[in-house]
């Protein structure tokens, strides 16, 4: 997240999850669409977190409710 250049001004300390990259790259145009998927998913997933956002699999993100 250094606005596509290496020596760009790092955001969020540098680290973000994988989601939230391709978010935050895709609102500031820097390329579109990402997607990390599964293709069998073996266990019934949460879809809330303890602090109550919820997955919006429209953003791949996590979001409040």
């Amino acid at each position: 997240m250094r606005g596509g250049c290496i020596n760009g001004e790092p955001e969020f300390n540098d680290m973000v999850c994988s989601a939230c990259f391709m978010e935050l790259a895709e609102a500031k145009g820097l390329a579109t669409k990402f997607r990390v998927t599964a293709e069998e998913i073996n266990t019934p997933l949460q879809m809330t977190t303890p602090s109550g956002r919820v997955w919006d699999d429209k953003k791949w993100l996590w979001v409040e409710d």
